[in-house]
């Protein structure tokens, strides 16, 4: 069943790329600012399995947790939205290769169910599978951010070190 879909998914384009691209939609510079828990309940909850069958593999799903934690803000991840396009989210996320490379990333869902994706970054596009970056978007709004143990933001590592001295 998961190979029927990828093969029908492979003969699909990004149909959230051609809407970004083609200017269907505001640029992201004029969407609002959200806390993740602003963003509203109908937002699909899915499990570990339902992101792993979307992602088409474990890769980037072990990434998840480690970028979700590099992008939080306070505990909480930044999403944005626009008030003219509804059932779409957007999130910007550093790059782990390069400080000075952020890409702007794209959820499509309705209630229930993801429904597509599309990232800047060079493998963002696809539409089988997806990007890291995407992941950790629907990884946190997914699962983490219902946990009840919140997410921290970024870990103080002089925590870890022991003084020498004692």
């Amino acid at each position: 069943m998961l190979a029927a879909r990828m093969l029908h998914k492979a003969k699909q384009g990004n149909r959230l790329q051609q809407r970004i691209e083609g200017g269907d939609m505001p640029p992201m510079s004029k969407w609002r600012r959200l806390e993740a828990e602003g963003v509203a309940p109908e937002f699909p909850r899915y499990t570990e399995e339902d992101l792993r069958c979307l992602t088409v593999g474990v890769y980037q799903l072990k990434l998840a947790p480690q970028y979700t934690h590099d992008h939080l803000n306070d505990g909480n991840y930044v999403i944005y939205i626009s008030d003219d396009v509804t059932g779409v989210i957007g999130a910007k996320v550093q790059s782990r290769h390069s400080s000075a490379k952020q890409y702007r990333c794209w959820v499509e869902y309705a209630e229930g169910t993801i429904l597509a994706w599309y990232c800047q970054c060079k493998a963002g596009s696809r539409v089988v599978g997806m990007c890291a970056h995407v992941t950790s978007v629907l990884w946190y709004m997914c699962i983490q951010r219902h946990q009840s143990t919140p997410a921290s933001g970024v870990r103080n590592w002089g925590d870890c070190v022991s003084d020498a001295r004692l």
